[in-house]
């Protein structure tokens, strides 16, 4: 059984338990809890990303800065994150004059522990697309690892430990 076949089974058994959720005990008898599941450590300075592509990466971020009060949070060859001044909303924007159905959207998540959540993936086989690495070189302690979900949507986890 490949990852998306298992996932699936397991996605349809939680949706069909929420039929059966009456009382809060129920949530225990038809809700167990996940095997092999790790909770996230959420970052400090961003919790969760959308990145996705744009063509013209200058209208993006001036639309967003002008009209919703964005700020840009980082950038890096190509890319900028904003987010919003009460830091509760971020996404990632980049330039993509023809984008690939594998990087039109990348999901993200800074959490504290990422290689906690990097031996978990692991144990449960999911594909990885990056291993976990120090993009910016040891010194800068920031690692990320990106990961690919049953439906091949990349998840990229950032974190420093």
């Amino acid at each position: 059984m490949n990852n998306q076949e298992r996932f699936a089974e397991l996605g349809k058994a939680r949706l069909n338990a929420l039929a059966k959720l009456t009382t809060p005990q129920d949530m225990e008898t038809y809700w167990p809890e996940p095997s092999g599941a790790v909770t996230p450590v959420w970052g400090d300075c961003w919790k969760a990303c959308v990145e996705y592509a744009v063509p013209n990466l200058h209208a993006e971020v001036g639309f967003y800065i002008e009209v919703f009060n964005f700020t840009v949070n980082a950038a890096w060859e190509n890319h900028v994150m904003l987010i919003s001044s009460d830091r509760e909303v971020s996404f990632t924007l980049f330039e993509e004059k023809e984008a690939k159905p594998s990087t039109v959207l990348n999901m993200q998540f800074m959490v504290s522990n990422i290689q906690e959540i990097e031996t978990a993936m692991r144990n449960a086989e999911i594909p990885f697309l990056q291993d976990l690495d120090y993009p910016w070189g040891k010194d800068a302690k920031m690692q990320t690892m990106i990961v690919e979900t049953p439906c091949g949507i990349s998840l990229t986890l950032w974190g420093m430990e």
